[in-house]
């Protein structure tokens, strides 16, 4: 079977490819980290993403952006200056991941000790994601308060 594909051509302005580099290197962080830690589908994507970049990158010096392209092997990649932005939003989404995911176990951790399987039962849908939201914004506050320093584990063995 042969396949034909086509050829997309895109105007991007320079605010529009600066926004896109930084969304494959974003998806490139994420991919390359799930590829290396979870499973090798995503180290499959880590490298397409690579590629592509490397294709955008071609063209940085049109874009007046050839200062932040350095190149290794062959292979084009963003220097640490453009980096620098990028791992600053990385860490920012992975510090409200950590807050947001923490909050919301707790709360479900919570919720299933004020109410019995039959109270559950006859909770509207509606109401119960009411009362875990609710309890889901007790624990934003409280961590937003207090921070990680006051968290502890209580009732832990080896």
């Amino acid at each position: 079977m042969v396949h034909t594909y086509k050829y997309m051509n895109i105007q991007l302005d320079k605010k529009q490819y600066h926004t896109l580099l930084t969304a494959l290197q974003t998806a490139g962080f994420v991919y390359g980290i799930m590829g290396d830690m979870v499973d090798s589908k995503y180290k499959k994507r880590s490298k397409q993403l690579d590629d592509l970049e490397n294709i955008v990158l071609e063209h940085a010096d049109e874009y007046g952006m050839g200062e932040f392209v350095e190149i290794f092997e062959g292979t084009k990649y963003l220097n640490e200056k453009f980096m620098e932005k990028v791992i600053q939003d990385l860490k920012e989404y992975e510090d409200y991941v950590f807050w947001d995911m923490l909050a919301r176990e707790m709360a479900k951790k919570e919720f299933h000790t004020l109410y019995t399987d039959d109270e559950l039962k006859q909770m509207e849908e509606r109401d119960l994601l009411h009362k875990i939201f609710d309890l889901e914004e007790k624990y934003h506050e409280i961590f937003e308060e207090v921070g990680i320093d006051n968290l502890e584990l209580v009732n832990y063995e080896k």
